[in-house]
């Protein structure tokens, strides 16, 4: 379940901002760095009405799927070429 604060209570602009790097002992990639922005602001406008709005923005590179097809298709070759 998730719980968020209540807009009449906690009205804010927050800006929040986190950083990490991927892939750091494989040997398959070399290391990306990941980057996740998000801001928040709420306001109450009277007793009866209030608004929040949330807008995030997430980027990085999570794997390599060519590397994966290249290293799957050399195997493959180097098997139909010891049958032939």
């Amino acid at each position: 379940m998730m719980r968020s604060k209540y807009p009449f209570q906690f009205q804010s602009l927050r800006a929040i901002t986190k950083i990490g790097i991927i892939h750091i002992s494989a040997s398959s990639a070399d290391a990306s760095p990941v980057y996740d922005v998000a801001l928040r602001y709420t306001r109450s406008i009277n007793n009866r009405f209030a608004f929040k709005i949330n807008v995030s923005y997430l980027t990085g590179m999570d794997n390599n799927a060519t590397y994966l097809y290249r290293c799957r298709f050399q195997n493959l070759n180097s098997q139909i070429n010891a049958l032939v």
